[in-house]
């Protein structure tokens, strides 16, 4: 929890919005460079020049005998059943038979990868691959299961139809990142769609309850997101059936309509937090009768 207060969260999300609504007016994407970078995201870009490739794999496994393995002691992954690994392997042997070189995506060791809160339930599985060879040149494949949007049922605007659902995070990530992550592609494991991608190490993320300490410096780094998320959106304009740059552009210069957001938003907020008390109450009072019942 970044333990702000809602005055001040509402007021960071108005100023979030309003940069969000001027870099849509201006028609124009745009990306925060590593040398002109300030702020938080400054000092993220600072401490990733002194990371190498080689510090990041010894983080993440540890050698054994003739072997190096994923690092299953940390929070970040599990050990992998044989089945898990037996499936996983059967992928990436296909997967690799196409590429240029398939030496490169020999497998070393294979891990579960611990779920987030957006990924709970989903599979998900981390491979330390040889790449390069060598320490320095090994590289970490994330490959997670891919499930339709959350927001699909409820929207009314007619969705393009994809080939699969991994096809639709790949193509649309793709299109509104500038850079999209390393080897980001859509591809299935026994006929179910999964997102293959270069693991991410947590570092390479601003920690926002750090930030909530500094509040001028969250400021600055909300707008920042603002301008990121507009400038990404402007990225895919015009793409099988999305809102065109003109049509952004008209929407960013619509003040009204950006700040009835935040007011939508807040609304949500307190409406989701009477239906956990609803919830928690109830859920209290089943557990205790069952309880009482299991006693008898």
């Amino acid at each position: 929890s970044m333990n702000l207060k809602r005055d001040a969260a509402i007021d960071m999300c108005h100023q979030c919005l309003a940069t969000f609504g001027s870099t849509l007016a201006s028609g124009k994407a745009r990306w925060i460079d590593r040398d002109a970078a300030d702020g938080l995201i400054g000092q993220l870009f600072q401490q990733l020049r002194t990371r190498t490739r080689q510090d990041f794999i010894a983080s993440r496994t540890t050698p054994e005998s003739n072997h190096t393995k994923i690092r299953t002691d940390k929070g970040k992954a599990l050990p992998a059943t044989d089945h898990d690994k037996a499936r996983v392997l059967a992928w990436i042997s296909d997967y690799a038979s196409r590429k240029e070189n398939p030496g490169f995506f020999k497998v070393i060791d294979i891990a579960r990868r611990i779920a987030g809160t957006g990924s709970l339930g989903l599979e998900r599985f981390a491979i330390l691959i040889e790449g390069k060879g060598g320490l320095d040149g090994h590289y970490l494949l994330d490959l997670k299961e891919a499930i339709p949007s959350a927001l699909a049922p409820y929207t009314p605007v007619k969705q393009p139809k994809w080939h699969s659902e991994s096809e639709r995070v790949a193509t649309i990530g793709a299109r509104m990142q500038a850079v999209p992550p390393s080897f980001l592609e859509a591809v299935e494991m026994d006929g179910k769609p999964f997102l293959v991608k270069g693991l991410q190490p947590s570092q390479d993320r601003v920690d926002l309850a750090g930030a909530a300490a500094h509040p001028k410096q969250l400021n600055h780094l909300m707008c920042q997101f603002g301008g990121l998320a507009a400038s990404a959106q402007l990225r895919a304009s015009g793409r099988q059936g999305s809102a065109n740059a003109d049509a952004l552009v008209a929407f960013g210069s619509e003040a009204k309509k950006l700040d009835a957001l935040v007011d939508l938003a807040v609304h949500m907020t307190d409406q989701v937090e009477k239906d956990w008390k609803t919830f928690a109450e109830q859920y209290k009072k089943d557990a205790s009768g069952l309880l009482a019942l299991s006693a008898k």
